[in-house]
């Protein structure tokens, strides 16, 4: 699985966005610590699906998204996601990880089945 910086550069070349890869990592991502999680921000999500990469939505139960849950979804997602508001679901860049949330049905059992 690839690292975050090597996700930003290929997004980057898919695009053929005129950016740092540096300033893009800080701006796409909510934790920008180098081990951060995945977690895109609004202007991440866009860059990703300008670039043209397939995403699965995931509906959510607005109750599931705690404090607790984001945390370890930062801990255990390796790819990047984004958490749409309306209506309530993760957006996947992972097929493997979208086809399990659904079976699982359940993201807190989902998340505690990533290792």
């Amino acid at each position: 699985m690839p690292d975050r910086s090597e996700i930003v550069a290929r997004v980057i070349d898919l695009a053929q966005f005129n950016l740092d890869p540096e300033e893009a990592q800080r701006r796409w991502f909510y934790d920008i610590r180098r081990k951060g999680g995945m977690r895109l921000t609004k202007i991440g999500f866009d860059a990703l699906t300008k670039s043209g990469l397939q995403s699965w939505q995931v509906p959510v139960d607005k109750t599931v998204l705690t404090k607790k849950n984001i945390l370890e979804m930062n801990r255990r997602i390796g790819w990047p996601y984004y958490i749409t508001t309306k209506p309530f679901a993760l957006v996947l860049f992972s097929d493997r990880d979208a086809v399990l949330a659904n079976l699982y049905g359940d993201i807190e059992k989902w998340l505690a089945s990533i290792v």
